[in-house]
């Protein structure tokens, strides 16, 4: 009798467990995903919000690049950062220059207070990957489960600045214009090369 007790009770677990699982189709799912995260909204909310307010701290490019000299690791190991493990690091950075060449692609900037005077190359039309997003280290990737969202939230980050920052200041800057900037610059720290430095613009600024 007890074995029947058993049996029956087994099968109302088996009953109720079913009708308690809701199964949906894959696209249904990822639809569904996709309404509950705006990655518009959140790039966003993260250059006005998270970001805008730590530009100021971001280190003079001059400086950067004397630490660097002096002790590589420490100074990467103080003023980068990445939401991955590898060489590839990035820093939150800001200098002023004078305009010497503009380019389809780029502008080329002479760097105050560098002798001799270190030329950085400002990209104004290749602006891609997570440099930006991560060059001040407030980009959690902990908080996203889904890869797609951590890319799409880079992406749109990077079309922001693509049509919001960079037009204006191409239709403005002549050669000789003195420049300030404040942006991302991706470096290898394993196989750290200065020579040749492309800054991804966050804030542009003619004097």
């Amino acid at each position: 009798m007890k074995r029947y007790r058993y049996l029956l009770l087994s099968i109302a677990i088996l009953v109720l467990a079913y009708f308690s699982i809701e199964v949906k189709a894959l696209d249904e799912v990822n639809q569904s995903r996709a309404a509950t995260f705006d990655p518009k909204a959140y790039a966003r909310d993260f250059l006005d919000k998270k970001l805008a307010p730590v530009l100021p701290q971001a280190i003079d490019l001059p400086e950067l690049l004397s630490k660097l000299s002096q002790n590589k690791d420490e100074t990467f190991e103080k003023y980068s950062h990445a939401v991955s493990i590898g060489n590839l690091r990035n820093f939150l950075v800001q200098g002023e220059g004078k305009v010497t060449e503009i380019q389809e692609n780029e502008v080329l900037i002479a760097l105050n207070n560098t002798e001799p005077a270190q030329v950085v190359h400002l990209a104004t039309e290749f602006i891609y990957g997570n440099s930006i997003r991560d060059a001040a280290g407030l980009f959690d990737i902990k908080n996203f489960s889904n890869s797609n969202d951590i890319n799409s939230i880079a992406a749109e980050i990077n079309r922001i600045i693509r049509s919001e920052v960079i037009p204006p200041f191409r239709k403005q800057v002549k050669l000789g214009d003195r420049v300030q900037f404040i942006g991302a610059l991706e470096l290898n720290q394993a196989r750290l090369n200065v020579r040749q430095l492309e800054i991804l613009p966050i804030q542009l600024s003619l004097k």
